[in-house]
């Protein structure tokens, strides 16, 4: 799989954004000066390569004995490996950690590695394992202090298995009892590395994030068992200040059409609609002239290739001519503005999946049932969550608007069969307007692309 090896090149727009976000900061995150094991995070464009700790050359015979030789005294040279920068890792933000450094350790039984072979930044990626686990968890502290207020964290991440896991970073800032939890749902079928932009899903008290002591990265696997996993690049980025919503509308449901538009044109808002285009016009399916007077009040028609079934059970070819000729037909059909944007069918993808994503659109979303930082750092996985259910996305679409995330909440079927009007009325207000936070700016997936990216 050849996306790991790819480099990620930012447009000149998405340099723009950035760079603008982060302003003349040359510094890194506050916080973590004065202690020598625990250095401050600078701000990189390219990484450092940081020297691994080797033992003294054996200076002893073939028998064990000691050695007078003057030369065998010289150490001897040993050769760093070279530092990378690739997919998934970005050349932007402030690099918390490169895991060039053996800064963490283990909790109950869990086990820290550094490894050269993973890296996708830096000289060392970190693997963790544990032997029959229900979870494996590693921990860095910060003894002055890291100071992550506005910003928002995204990692690299590998998961040798059980797949299908929960990936999560535990702030305590400063303590325990002042902690967030960030956690995040990954593919079950996802073996090749992703970034992970985290949101902000559950907290206790009131956390302090400019003062953060320990930091905690967590798997839980779907079920207990031998878990390795790889991590890499965990980086802070300038968030922009203002919460976000994408309404995402999965299978161009007639009822979409019916209840939702008119519902959404209410409030000013717009959505995106995701479509297999060999189901337009199907029995319960939006006809051709109903996605196009959607398109036309300004929503997106992007595309949702389910017709063959999950993508990771097919061929890296085929799941690229299957991903391809989606995209192509609704730009016959004169959606070309939606047809940027993938929505995962099924929601399943493997490193193929997303090596073609990546290539064929714009942005790509996948269930991650968590919001993410506002911009995502990872264009191609922007996570998805259920807005269906009006109770279990509360804390995510709250938190998201406090903290000043994007949050993209989908649904189905509305009304007969589906999310009752009363539920989708108040997901609509919880969105709009909520005492929580004040309520989020309800956005399109090509107004991210073309205001943020």
């Amino acid at each position: 799989m050849s996306a790991s090896g790819e480099r990620w090149v930012m447009s000149d727009r998405s340099r723009r954004t950035f760079l603008a976000l982060v302003g003349a900061t040359t510094a890194g995150l506050a916080g973590c000066t004065g202690a020598e094991d625990d250095p401050e995070p600078t701000e990189t464009e390219t990484p450092t390569p940081t020297p691994t700790e080797t033992e003294d050359p054996d200076t002893r015979d073939d028998d064990g004995s000691a050695t007078d030789d003057a030369e065998d005294d010289e150490p001897e040279e040993t050769e760093e490996p070279e530092a990378v920068f690739r997919y998934p890792a970005i050349d932007y933000g402030t690099a918390v950690d490169a895991f060039d450094e053996p800064r963490w350790r283990g909790r109950e039984g869990a086990e820290a590695i550094r490894v050269t072979d993973e890296r996708v930044s830096g000289t060392h990626a970190m693997r963790i394992e544990r032997e029959a686990a229900e979870s494996v968890r590693v921990v860095r502290q910060f003894p002055n202090g890291l100071d992550v207020a506005g910003r928002h964290l995204s990692m690299a991440v590998k998961v040798e298995g059980p797949l299908g896991g929960r990936i999560q970073i535990d702030l305590h800032a400063p303590s325990i009892d002042q902690r967030h939890v960030s956690s995040r749902r990954l593919p079950a079928t996802m073996d090749d590395w992703i970034r992970v932009d985290f949101g902000l899903t559950r907290g206790v008290g009131s956390p302090d994030f400019s003062d953060v002591r320990e930091l905690h990265i967590e798997y839980v696997p779907p079920e207990p068992g031998e878990v390795g996993l790889w991590v890499d690049d965990l980086r802070a980025t300038e968030g922009v200040g203002e919460s976000h919503a994408i309404l995402a509308f999965y299978g161009a449901h007639v009822s979409q059409y019916e209840e939702a538009f008119p519902r959404l044109e209410e409030r000013g808002m717009t959505g995106v609609v995701a479509v297999s285009t060999g189901q337009i016009g199907r029995e319960g399916r939006m006809t051709e002239s109903q996605l196009s007077e959607l398109a036309d009040a300004g929503w997106d028609v992007a595309s949702l290739p389910s017709e063959r079934g999950r993508l990771p059970s097919l061929s890296a070819s085929e799941q690229y001519r299957v991903i391809e000729r989606n995209r192509d037909r609704l730009t016959d059909l004169g959606f070309e503005r939606g047809a940027r944007h993938f929505f995962t069918p099924h929601d399943r993808i493997d490193g193929d999946t997303l090596e073609a994503v990546r290539e064929l659109h714009e942005t790509g979303f996948v269930y991650g049932g968590n919001s993410a930082g506002m911009v995502p750092t990872a264009p191609h996985t922007i996570p998805v969550l259920n807005g269906n259910h009006l109770e279990s996305s509360r804390a995510a679409i709250l938190r998201a608007d406090r903290h000043d995330q994007l949050v993209v909440p989908r649904f189905e079927t509305i009304g007969d069969g589906g999310m009752s009007l009363s539920d989708f009325d108040s997901q609509l207000d919880r969105l709009e307007s909520n005492s929580y936070a004040g309520g989020l700016t309800v956005i399109t997936a090509s107004d991210l692309v073309d205001e943020f990216l």
